[in-house]
């Protein structure tokens, strides 16, 4: 078990994107990776034990509802996009993908995002 959560928390922290695992029923945030640290200004510490609407990292909560309602209806989404914003208050666009999975037999999600901030300024352009 302690090897598989190890592999895990590699993987998640290998990836530059932002890499969460919350709980479906709350959004309570159980894991950040530092791809997530460096997307938001929060430190894992600031971030884990509390949830997305907590910190506030939605620009419009009621994005995060939307993203819950998608991903309960067809069970993940790909290529969600919302208004963020950072600790220190500054917006971003996110690019979120993200599914359930079943931890310690309690519904979480696990998502990715990326900033697409300059992308969208750009004209679309990747």
């Amino acid at each position: 078990m302690t090897e598989a959560k190890e592999e895990m928390e590699l993987v998640f922290n290998t990836s530059p994107d932002a890499a969460l695992i919350s709980r479906l029923s709350d959004g309570l945030i159980v894991y950040a990776n530092e791809g997530f640290s460096v997307l938001s200004g929060f430190t894992r510490d600031e971030a884990v034990g509390r949830t997305s609407i907590g910190i506030n990292i939605w620009e419009n909560p009621e994005d995060r509802n939307r993203l819950v309602s998608k991903i309960l209806e067809k069970g993940s989404i790909d290529n969600f996009e919302a208004g963020l914003q950072r600790k220190d208050g500054s917006r971003l666009i996110g690019l979120i993908s993200a599914k359930t999975i079943n931890l310690q037999n309690t519904a979480h999600i696990i998502s990715v995002t990326r900033d697409i901030t300059e992308r969208k300024k750009g004209g679309g352009r990747a």
